[in-house]
């Protein structure tokens, strides 16, 4: 019989490294350095979010991807551990809408700018001029700015307007509180909230 192990993403700060396993067994090693390797990538940001599964040998990587490049380097960089066999890559890219940048940097700066969840913000809150650059970074897209690398617990993902948020935060307040941030967005159709709430050892 096979063993299935199903992932989530999460930062990698120390108190959500551990991702959660769906089964009461210990993870394979090859899948948890599998995806430490694809979080490791420089362009790997808080607007995607990759998860994976092994089964026996097999990495199955499935989530949502803003570029092919992501999609192919993910691929790629799952492939290094021992014990990955094979990469069944069902990763998504995101199709290009227009406004889906303006809207994926507007929802970074309402929920890492918070002070209510500044402690999910690589490195504290964020500053007044870091707030002014990323506003800046709006007018000239995503690509070639570091907007969103890095760990993360929140991943913001936005397609057609619509977000999805996934992660991990400490209390279902951040939770509710990440979701009544968004909402009130321009351009922000929806909001799908899956964000976890992380249980205590």
């Amino acid at each position: 019989m096979l063993r299935r192990y199903s992932f989530v993403v999460f930062a990698l700060s120390p108190w959500i490294l551990a991702p959660f396993v769906m089964l009461a067994q210990p993870p394979e090693r090859a899948l948890v350095e599998a995806l430490g390797q694809v979080y490791r990538l420089r362009s790997y940001t808080a607007f995607d979010w990759v998860a994976g599964a092994y089964d026996g040998g097999t990495l199955i990587l499935h989530g949502f991807v803003r570029t092919t490049e992501l999609k192919d380097e993910a691929e790629a960089a799952a492939r290094l551990p021992r014990g990955v066999e094979e990469v069944d890559n069902q990763l998504q890219v995101l199709p290009a809408h227009p406004g889906d940048d303006e809207i994926r940097l507007r929802a970074y700066i309402a929920i890492y700018s918070s002070s209510a969840l500044e402690r999910y913000a690589p490195g504290g809150q964020l500053s007044g001029l870091a707030l002014s650059e990323l506003r800046d970074s709006a007018r000239f897209g995503l690509e070639g700015t570091d907007v969103g690398r890095g760990p993360h617990s929140i991943h913001i993902i936005v397609n057609g307007g619509r977000i999805l948020l996934r992660g991990d935060v400490r209390t279902r307040g951040d939770r509710q509180i990440a979701e009544a941030m968004l909402r009130t967005l321009p351009g922000v159709l929806a909001v799908v909230n899956e964000l976890r709430v992380a249980t205590r050892q």
